[in-house]
């Protein structure tokens, strides 16, 4: 014989209460059906199946919030309701019993490469920034080249390439020729072509590459790189300053033919670049666009 709990129906092989799912006190022969009042068992007819799917799972569900309980152990573990009731399991708040925030929990340490990617997604197809502008893209890095690229015989080479500038502005204004912006990128592009060119001269292996560099270079133009070599193969230390190598420069450009229409062109923009070699022989790049 087997014995059940009138009030879970939980099924024992043995007469041994009281029920260990419910906590019941007492126990009743599988098979009939019984009515639980005050510590009284009132032995009925046998109670029908409960009209379900043979395959359905009885719970114990709250009336109140309906969240389901595999056992008749009150109060309800959501909203604290007191009592529970036998029904079919649903499945209805499995979801709702989920952690809200697990999958988030889970994505967060990369959160903040998820959203640099997404800015940097936005911005490119707006067409706020340009693809050179990213990692990996834009100009080369520029080679190494035997000397100096920012003061030499104390002299500023860079004050050199300014004056440079400047004086060839003043020429075109006199010329009523349009003026030119110094370009970033068209100094970059001199730097590459005239350090390789100091390399070669010291019997170093060439590093142009530029072939197949993609420059990213906002021209409307071809650019044209030029390289300036200054007469008597003069060295650094003849200039007593940087406004006396910026003239020589400049008195260059300006007396060459088939430089002069480079420099007094119709292009926008120019790029220039001075660098001393080991011998304090001067090397200068000059590129327009």
């Amino acid at each position: 014989m087997t014995w059940r709990c009138p009030h879970c129906e939980s099924v024992w092989e043995t007469n041994d209460p009281p029920c260990s799912s419910c906590g019941h006190e007492s126990l009743v022969p599988a098979g009939t059906s019984s009515v639980v009042g005050d510590d009284t068992e009132l032995e009925t007819e046998t109670e029908p199946k409960p009209n379900t799917d043979d395959t359905a799972t009885l719970v114990w569900a709250c009336p109140e919030c309906d969240r389901e309980h595999v056992k008749n152990s009150p109060p309800c573990s959501r909203c604290g309701n007191p009592l529970l009731e036998r029904r079919e399991q649903t499945f209805d708040d499995v979801d709702d019993d989920l952690p809200a925030g697990s999958y988030l929990s889970a994505i967060k340490p990369y959160t903040p490469l998820i959203v640099l990617f997404a800015l940097v997604i936005g911005l490119t197809a707006s067409g706020t920034i340009s693809v050179g502008m990213l990692p990996g893209h834009g100009p080369p890095h520029l080679p190494d080249a035997p000397g100096d690229s920012d003061v030499s015989s104390g002299i500023n080479l860079e004050t050199v390439e300014r004056e440079i500038y400047e004086r060839l502005e003043d020429e075109r204004e006199r010329r009523d020729v349009a003026g030119r912006t110094r370009s970033s990128e068209l100094d970059h592009l001199a730097t590459y072509f005239n350090r390789d060119r100091v390399r070669t001269a010291h019997g170093l292996e060439s590093d142009d590459d530029s072939e197949t560099i993609d420059w990213e270079l906002s021209c409307s133009r071809t650019p044209v790189v030029y390289p300036i070599t200054l007469r008597d193969g003069a060295t650094i230390d003849v200039y007593a300053d940087e406004t006396e190598a910026a003239e020589t420069v400049v008195e260059h450009l300006r007396t060459q033919s088939r430089v002069e229409g480079i420099v007094f062109s119709s292009h926008s923009a120019e790029g220039i670049d001075v660098h001393v070699g080991e011998d304090d022989s001067v090397y200068v790049y000059y590129a327009v666009c």
